[in-house]
């Protein structure tokens, strides 16, 4: 297939797992990845699991049930034989919950095509494979909390995501401190712990910040 050949090493693609009805959402990289053109096929767990390599389908199917059974994020490296029969290796992360819709029952993640980063010596791209495997971990664990985090300002203060985004920013901004480092700070103060450990200047700023959206809310009231 021409365009299998198309996508580049390196190229993510994203996915949404909807637990209840088995339905997913690929986006258009994602659909190369497994060698197909976007929307060509109705992607689901049977199609996703028959591309898995033999020797890798059992534990990637291990990992979704885990993550299905449990909600912890998740993440492993397999092989991918696209529908050309090209062999690609990628590396999946995951978590289920992660958006701000409280009742969401869905599993949301990315697959990234790391084929170019083996080159033939096993050891070393086992080494290099965990590397960027815990990097991607880290990464996706670090957005699950700042979509948390999001989440729970919309529901304390009546905001949509977007401006509960802003707020993040603003706080960001005026403390000096990473988003994705101010993401437990905030779930922490708003989860009613009675001595939540967050730095005083950063909890000060982020009350200011809930407060500054909650007294806009009740203006537009």
């Amino acid at each position: 297939m021409a365009r299998e050949t198309e996508l580049g090493a390196g190229a993510t693609g994203s996915y949404t797992w909807d637990l209840a009805t088995d339905v997913w959402w690929w986006s258009p990289e994602l659909y190369l990845i497994h060698g197909y053109p976007p929307d060509s096929v109705t992607p689901t767990t049977e199609l996703f699991l028959a591309h898995k390599h033999d020797d890798d389908r059992e534990r990637v199917a291990a990992a979704m049930e885990r993550v299905r059974r449990t909600g912890r994020p998740f993440s492993c490296w397999h092989r991918v034989v696209c529908s050309g029969g090209a062999e690609r290796v990628v590396v999946m992360v995951g978590a289920a919950g992660v958006s701000a819709c409280a009742d969401d029952n869905t599993v949301t993640g990315c697959i990234t095509d790391v084929t170019g980063s083996c080159d033939g010596n096993a050891a070393e791209d086992n080494v290099r494979l965990r590397r960027q495997l815990a990097a991607m971990r880290e990464g996706f664990a670090a957005q699950a909390l700042i979509e948390q985090a999001k989440g729970m300002i919309m529901l304390s203060c009546g905001c949509e995501a977007a401006m509960a985004w802003q707020a993040l920013a603003r706080v960001s901004q005026a403390t000096n401190v990473k988003i994705r480092d101010l993401a437990p700070a905030v779930i922490a103060l708003l989860s009613g712990l009675v001595e939540p450990q967050v730095d005083r200047a950063v909890g000060a700023a982020i009350q200011r910040e809930l407060t500054r959206l909650k007294s806009g809310r009740s203006s537009r009231n």
